[in-house]
């Protein structure tokens, strides 16, 4: 298969060319549910929680790099490390 800049969409195309594709690769029970969105556990519901997550990350030691990359930067890293 040729990624094409359809593919990039959004649309159609691409969820074609994440089931097809990429859904083998990148697999947990949350990502095969093909949401079309973040479901974000009860801890991470609101930005106030996600602030104070945040906030706890540092205060035990995490580096301010590593969490961002946790929030923003290298979420399906994370995401493959913790959920599978």
């Amino acid at each position: 298969m040729n990624i094409e800049l359809r593919h990039g969409s959004g649309g159609e195309e691409t969820g074609k060319l994440i089931s097809s594709l990429f859904a083998k690769y990148l697999t947990n029970p949350i990502l095969d549910r093909m949401e079309d969105g973040a479901v974000l556990p009860p801890c991470l519901d609101s930005p106030e929680k996600a602030a104070d997550f945040y906030e706890y990350l540092l205060s035990r030691g995490v580096s301010q790099q590593d969490a961002d990359g946790i929030f923003f930067e290298n979420a399906r890293t994370f995401l493959r490390k913790n959920l599978g």
